[in-house]
């Protein structure tokens, strides 16, 4: 056990917990619900996280991995998908579109994982971990841009239009969420500055 699968066990047990209450107390609610499933995809990362981080070959930690890119695949897309119903700015186009490219991309993750995931290097002294530089595999840096960046910055760009023309406790809401989200995003980009650190970063915290 590590820093890293403790972190990656406690992202598991709030997310489910999460998502379960919002399922038992949301009916009705689509955007609840949403979000229910966006915590879902997080547990996903996260178990698969933890599994990874304990794993002791380089093909059980590819394994999980590729387990744990269900989350990834799906977390930006649920993230977006919440954000614009949330906002009432939903385009059925582009929420069919980047469903149905996030479908594509877990299918390449399971079946050509050598062409999305490349290699794994063991990293900290601790777990095996992706490491882009080794392969530049370009489908999963276009992929990253555009799902972690670009379509990341748009969510916070609707949810940022939103706080502009809301007041009182809605707006007050919806300022906590930005300020939240945002320190768990630029956290996670922050991580990969780690790469070649001998040690955790604590930033996965």
């Amino acid at each position: 056990m590590n820093i890293f699968s403790l972190a990656s066990l406690f992202l598991v047990i709030t997310n489910v917990t999460m998502a379960l209450i919002l399922f038992c107390t949301s009916r009705g609610r689509k955007q609840n619900i949403i979000w229910g499933y966006f915590c879902i995809a997080v547990a996903f990362w996260g178990w698969g996280a933890y599994q990874f981080s304990l794993a002791s070959t380089l093909s059980t930690a590819t394994f999980w991995w590729q387990f744990a890119n269900i989350g990834t695949v799906f977390s930006p897309i649920l993230y977006y998908h919440f954000v614009s119903t949330y906002t009432d700015r939903r385009n059925k186009f582009l929420l069919m579109s980047i469903y149905v490219v996030g479908v594509g991309v877990l299918m390449i993750n399971f079946f050509a994982r050598e062409i999305y995931i490349g290699e794994l290097r063991f990293m900290f002294g601790e777990f095996y971990y992706h490491d882009w530089t080794i392969k530049k595999t370009p489908i999963y840096m276009i992929f990253y841009i555009a799902y972690f960046w670009i379509l990341m910055l748009y969510s916070f760009f609707l949810l940022l239009r939103k706080f502009i023309s809301s007041a009182g406790i809605l707006r007050n809401q919806i300022k906590y969420f930005i300020v939240a989200m945002s320190i768990g995003w630029v956290g996670m980009e922050l991580f990969f500055l780690y790469l070649d650190s001998k040690y955790t970063p604590i930033l996965i915290f």
